[in-house]
């Protein structure tokens, strides 16, 4: 299975709901809201949420969910972005294209 963990914020829960469903229909399982961006307060960081659900992998671009994910050891899709020109700690892989995601995930399940 395939999840989505956001970092929108939960008062964006519908509008989340309906573009996943629009551009990626029967593609994920479920939806989580990251702590942070919840208005109810009741969520979690992305990196709980993950092992929670077994997730081994995420692509994500926040520097700060980037290094709370590494730090928990799930390897980490970077995509590329002006925001995350920053160092970032092993167990990360950046992408400049979706072309290359073939290529990381042989990478990382050959590690």
């Amino acid at each position: 299975d395939m999840i989505v963990v956001t970092g929108r914020g939960s008062h964006l829960k519908e509008m989340t709901t309906l573009s996943v469903g629009r551009h990626f229909s029967g593609f994920f399982s479920e939806i989580f809201h990251a702590k942070g961006y919840s208005s109810d307060g009741s969520s979690k960081p992305k990196s709980q949420i993950c092992l929670e659900q077994g997730a081994k992998i995420i692509f994500d671009d926040d520097p700060v969910h980037i290094i709370d994910c590494a730090s928990a050891g799930i390897k980490v899709i970077v995509r590329n972005q002006p925001w995350n020109q920053v160092s970032l700690p092993s167990g990360t892989f950046r992408m400049v294209s979706f072309y290359e995601v073939p290529r990381i995930m042989y990478e990382i399940n050959n590690k």
